[in-house]
């Protein structure tokens, strides 16, 4: 059974250009990522309203792109518990659009302007019951927790497996000591066996908490 609580912006607000071919467009990799410079574009202002900017999906095919944005503000009495509202998430809709939009248009956020060139549905959504997990941070905070974890690629050259089941064990640092916040290493623990996993974040395509059913 699925389950989730998020709450979407109800109206998803598409942006389109003249070019209408993302394969005009160069690729963008390493710091000037799609998930990094979106989230430069739009980070300030969400945290200057007091919410928290959870992640940034850029998802979709070349002709139908979609920014999802997944917003939160944490419970004053239980930090693990989201407190964002519907009507939070449609107040911010706008103002994130507009902040993507201003960045789009500066002379200094070439690379933005390239990635966002051919249009765009903006998604402002709450995290929801499965909330997605990207940051060394957000795996920290929900240690101990039933997660899945889907990779770009194989753990171990000769395997198909790309989708782990398990449970947080802890993470580890990226050595270089680098401020990047999608860097260092997750230890998973194998949900149905005795396995443990150590994924590098970069490895990790998306990643969620697994709802379970808590016995009152």
């Amino acid at each position: 059974m699925t389950r989730s609580n998020s709450k979407t912006a109800a109206t998803a607000r598409s942006h389109a250009s003249a070019a209408d071919s993302a394969s005009d467009m160069a690729p963008v990799s390493g710091a000037q990522s799609p998930r990094v410079l979106l989230e430069a574009a739009i980070a300030g202002e969400v945290e200057a309203m007091g919410f928290e900017l959870v992640t940034v999906e850029w998802a979709g095919a070349p002709r139908h792109r979609v920014v999802r944005v997944y917003l939160d503000r944490p419970s004053a009495e239980d930090p693990e518990r989201s407190a964002i509202s519907l009507d939070d998430i449609t107040k911010l809709s706008p103002i994130v659009s507009a902040a993507l939009d201003a960045a789009e248009h500066d002379p200094e956020s070439e690379g933005l302007r390239r990635l966002l060139a051919a249009g765009y549905t903006l998604e402002c959504s709450s995290p929801g019951i499965e909330r997605p997990l990207a940051k060394l941070a957000h795996f920290e905070r929900f240690a101990g927790r039933r997660i899945t974890v889907r990779t770009h690629e194989p753990l171990v050259p000769g395997s198909k497996q790309r989708t782990f089941h398990g449970y947080i064990a802890g993470v580890e640092a990226d050595p270089v000591g680098t401020e990047d916040p999608y860097a260092g290493t997750l230890r998973l623990d194998e949900a149905d066996g005795d396995q443990q996993y150590a994924i590098p974040l970069p490895a990790i395509k998306r990643a969620h908490l697994v709802f379970e059913e808590t016995s009152s």
